[in-house]
């Protein structure tokens, strides 16, 4: 927190549990969340649906269930690129967005070329993968 204040200046900061966050239901415009929800899976999306106004937009990336990702993910793993703790993700099926009522509006895979990501729109939507939604 200390090192949001001292990098971002003004504003206010508010560390929680992304499965209980401290906000009545519909209290933001919009929300963006990224890198996340591997550690808390379908729970967290709801809770970020839930804080989310009806017509309200929300930025996400996450890695999707597939098994080009799963075999991303152990190779990033092996080659010392992701943190062993990844072994334990929750891989997000898309099929939960319909479920959950949400609208995907947009979506672009993020493209790993040490050293840089890059978002591309051309490739399929496997591992990680940015989607502007609507609530």
């Amino acid at each position: 927190m200390e090192q949001c204040r001292q990098n971002m200046g003004t504003g206010s900061f508010i560390q929680a549990d992304l499965n209980h966050l401290p906000f009545a239901e519909g209290f933001f415009d919009g929300v963006i969340c990224s890198n996340v929800l591997h550690y808390t899976g379908i729970n967290g999306l709801r809770e970020l649906l839930r804080v989310t106004k009806k017509g309200g937009q929300i930025f996400i990336a996450f890695l999707e269930n597939s098994s080009f990702t799963r075999t991303a993910v152990r190779m990033g793993i092996s080659l010392g690129i992701f943190p062993s703790m990844l072994e334990q993700s929750w891989f997000i099926d898309l099929s939960d967005l319909a479920q959950l009522g949400i609208k995907i509006t947009d979506s672009a895979t993020i493209a790993f070329f040490p050293p840089l990501f890059e978002a591309r729109r051309e490739m399929p939507r496997q591992g990680l993968v940015v989607f502007e939604l609507e609530r």
